[in-house]
Formats: C-alpha cells, structure tokens, sequence
C-alpha cells in the first residue's frame, strides 16, 4: 500500500504555521446539516481566514477523538475543501483535493462514515487514484495511493464535492441498510433497557 506519512510533531516548531493554543476537537454537524449536501469552497492560502496548520489540527484531533482514519472540514461545519486523513500521530492534511486519475481495477468493501454513523454500506471504487492537493502551506502535491488508503481519500473527496457514500448505492440497497440499522438500534435499546432493570 502507497502510503504518504505527514507526521504531527514534525511541524509543530514551525512558527508560521504552529497554532495559537492547544487543539480540541470539532463538534460534527448532524447528517441532514446543508454542508454536506454542496460542494464547499476552495481553501484560499493568498488570503486565508484562518491558519491552515490549526484547521489541520483539529481535524486531526477530532478524528483521533472519533477514532476514524479521515475527516472531512465540512463534517465540522466549516465551508473549506480540506481533509485530514490517516492513523495514530501520522496524519496527512489535504487542502483543495481532486483526484486527477482512477484506476480501472475496482473492489467492492463496505464503508462507513462519521456523518452516517450506523450505516455499512458495499460500495465499488478504484483500486488506486492519484490525488492533487496542497498541503498545509499551500504547496501542490501529487500522490498515488491504492488499497484501504485509496478507498478512505476517495470517500473524503467525495464528501468535500457533497457526496455522500449513500449515493454509490442504489435504492434497494440503501433501504435494506435501513431496516438493517433499524433492527440493530431496536435490538440495542432492548438490551439496555433490560440491563437497567
């Protein structure tokens, strides 16, 4: 697996970049949130509103808090194209991501997201991609990756372009994933319900 290592630690001397106080996490906005639904903006690093490096961080807080691979800006409610993703104190953060080539071998898995918390979904994808984005300095980058890495950054990309993983699914499927979740959810409430007794 191609895998690109942006390690936490390595920029936090950088005065530029270092943010102005501790990090915390975000608060996710709910699934139905209009954020989701459109196409956010492109992060602007000739006037930014707001420091690249601490947007990073939180991002990369809050998914180590929800214990996920990626996070996207606007799961937080934050209207820039930006992702984090990755594992443990290696995250790569990815400002204005587009995926520039697609393989033609594909693989069906089930995915989730922090948006459809719940949901497991059989979505066919790319093997491997390339991606162009900027890093937190706004330098352009190009990237190959494939395998479980390739398949997180296409969710996240998809989800900065207001695409939820729900869409890859036809009707039929997404309703049994429905009902599936539906009975999961009855069957946790009885148990709880009967542990409280």
């Amino acid at each position: 697996m191609n895998e690109m290592i942006y390690n936490t630690e390595s920029v936090v001397n950088n005065e530029k970049y270092k943010p102005k106080q501790q990090s915390n996490p975000y608060t996710l906005v709910s699934e139905d949130d209009g954020i989701l639904e459109k196409k956010v903006k492109p992060f602007d690093f000739s006037g930014p509103n707001m420091n690249p490096m601490e947007i990073a961080y939180r991002l990369i807080d809050t998914a180590k808090f929800h214990d996920s691979f990626c996070i996207t800006a606007n799961q937080c409610g934050i209207d820039v194209s930006l992702f984090v993703a990755g594992s443990g104190d290696n995250f790569v953060a990815f400002f204005n991501p587009e995926i520039i080539l697609n393989s033609d071998d594909t693989s069906v898995t089930q995915e989730t997201d922090l948006s459809n918390m719940g949901f497991l979904l059989t979505v066919k994808r790319p093997k491997s991609i390339s991606i162009q984005y900027q890093d937190y300095t706004g330098e352009d980058k190009i990237a190959q990756f494939d395998g479980l890495t390739s398949r997180v950054i296409q969710q996240c990309v998809d989800r900065v372009n207001g695409i939820d993983f729900k869409m890859r699914v036809s009707k039929f499927v997404l309703d049994r994933a429905k009902i599936a979740l539906n009975k999961r959810i009855k069957k946790f409430v009885k148990h709880n319900a009967y542990i409280k007794r």
